[in-house]
This record gives structure tokens, C-alpha cells and sequence, in this order.
């Protein structure tokens, strides 16, 4: 879990990559054996360190979540533990090799091992982590995707969306880790209230974010087409309704979101608009 490989849930941490980093896994060994020997007249805190993990890996040990043990989320609270012992291994180091080196080399040693934590912990939280399939796929990518799309483009106009409507992308065939990522778990709230932040509305309505699902005709989420428009609107609806909403309203426009990966327009279909009159 620490040096090998970590939990599979892409919400939680780049899926597989361990807990700690080369570098910080190093120190946390080396802690380990200077805590192994010391003496036990440390009192509380010597006792502290040891029982700390006995019982906080208890939660990832004993969890039968789909997420994908050992899942970070659950084990959390051996975070602040681990990162105490790998600084108590990375003091340890420091005392062995005072007496066989100088100190412009032991401080020139340590900033370079700090600034190897920071680039690997960079690598994985900026450039790694986002471009991880799963990790773009559990993050709300549709209704993000539409309500920067209304931020741009919606000109003030109503927005009706059905249900079904907005679809995550894909997981690409092979993905190692598919199983811990399902493919939709948002509820019906927090799509519309994604849709809400991203296009702006609560930036001018912040009333409006204590009941999402009541419709006040702006991004409203509709069980059905409704039975008239009262002007032009914009329509987010699934396949299976096109043709009724073709044949219903006045459609000007169709414009299909796509999943921009890699800046390509042609990317999975996240949600269809049609601009309807009445």
C-alpha cells in the first residue's frame, strides 16, 4: 500500500500509484527500523507510534468496498503517521552521516531529495492523475463539459434537461481499473448542481443553490419534454427523445458535447442540445 501499489479509486489518487513516493518510502523504512530500535523508556509517544497503525489500517483492512482496497479515503488517518516516521528516518539518516561528509553536502543531499518529493507528488496530482482515464471519468466530466458550454454559448435561454440525458465518457477497453470506477453514480441532484456551478448561475442566483431541482426556468431537470415552450429554449435530451422533440418544436440548431480528449472534437457524445422555438 505505501511503496507498491495503492488503491484502485480514481476519486481518491492516481489509481495504483502507492501512498508515498520513492523517496518518502525510503525515509518511511528507515523510520521504521530507527523507531524498531529504540528503547521503550520513550514512554507515551513510543507507544503512540506503535498502536497509531494498528489500529488506523484496521478501516482498509477490514473494508469489503468495490473501490478497490486499499482505498485512501479509509486509511487516511495513517497519512500524518507515515509522513512522522519517514521524517523521523530522514533525521536518523541525517545524525549517521554527519560524521562522514560535510554540510554543504548533506544540505545539498537533502534539497535534492525535496525537491524529488515535490516533482514526483507534481507529476502525479497535475499531469498524471488528470490524464488518467478514471480519473477524468468520475469527476462529473458531462455536466461540466455542458455547463461551460451554457457559460459560452446558452445566451440566456432556459435549459430543459431530461433524464438520461448527460452521459459519461467511456472507460477506454483494457482499463485495469474499471471495475473500482463505475460508470455512473451521480445522483440526479448533483449533475444538475455541476451543470449549475460550471454555467455560472449560482455566481448570480446563489439563492438558487438551496433547492437545484425546483424548476425556476433557467437550467431546470425535467422528468418530460414539457407540453409547450414559452420561448426559445434549449433542449438536453437523450437519443431515445429526439425524435419527439424534433417533431414537437421548432429545432433551429442541434449541437452534440463531446469528451475533448486531447483537444480532439471527436471525442464520445457527453449530451445533445437542441435549440427549440415554440
Amino acid at each position: 500500500m505505501f511503496h507498491l501499489r495503492g488503491g484502485a479509486y480514481a476519486r481518491d489518487a492516481l489509481p495504483g500509484f502507492p501512498m508515498l513516493d520513492a523517496i518518502t518510502g525510503a525515509l518511511f523504512l528507515l523510520g521504521l527500523l530507527a523507531v524498531a530500535r529504540r528503547q521503550s523508556d520513550d514512554g507515551m509517544r513510543f507507544r503512540l507510534l506503535l498502536t497509531w497503525p494498528a489500529f488506523m489500517v484496521l478501516g482498509g483492512v477490514l473494508s469489503t468496498s468495490g473501490e478497490g482496497p486499499p482505498y485512501p479515503y479509509r486509511v487516511l488517518a495513517l497519512a500524518p503517521w507515515a509522513c512522522l516516521v519517514a521524517a523521523i528516518g530522514g533525521t536518523w539518516l541525517w545524525d549517521l552521516v554527519r560524521a562522514r561528509s560535510t554540510s554543504s553536502v548533506r544540505r545539498t543531499a537533502a534539497v535534492v531529495a525535496l525537491l524529488g518529493v515535490v516533482a514526483i507528488n507534481a507529476w502525479v496530482l497535475f499531469l498524471a492523475g488528470p490524464r488518467d482515464p478514471g480519473t477524468r471519468h468520475v469527476y462529473g466530466t458531462a455536466p461540466t463539459r455542458l455547463g461551460l458550454w451554457l457559460a459560452e454559448h446558452g445566451e440566456g435561454r432556459p435549459v430543459v434537461i431530461l433524464p438520461d440525458a448527460l452521459t459519461s465518457p467511456p472507460l477506454p477497453p483494457g482499463y485495469r481499473y474499471a471495475t473500482a470506477n463505475p460508470t455512473s453514480f451521480f445522483r440526479s441532484l448533483d449533475d444538475l448542481t455541476a451543470v449549475h456551478l460550471a454555467a455560472g448561475l449560482y455566481r448570480h442566483h446563489p439563492e438558487r443553490s438551496l433547492d437545484p431541482l425546483r424548476p425556476t426556468g433557467d437550467v431546470d431537470l425535467l422528468p418530460a419534454l414539457p407540453p409547450t415552450l414559452a420561448g426559445p429554449t434549449l433542449l438536453v435530451v437523450p437519443p431515445s427523445q429526439e425524435p419527439e422533440a424534433w417533431r414537437r418544436f421548432h429545432v433551429t440548431r442541434r449541437v452534440q458535447l463531446r469528451d475533448l480528449r486531447g483537444r480532439a472534437p471527436s471525442g464520445p457524445i457527453l449530451a445533445t442540445v437542441l435549440f427549440a422555438d415554440p
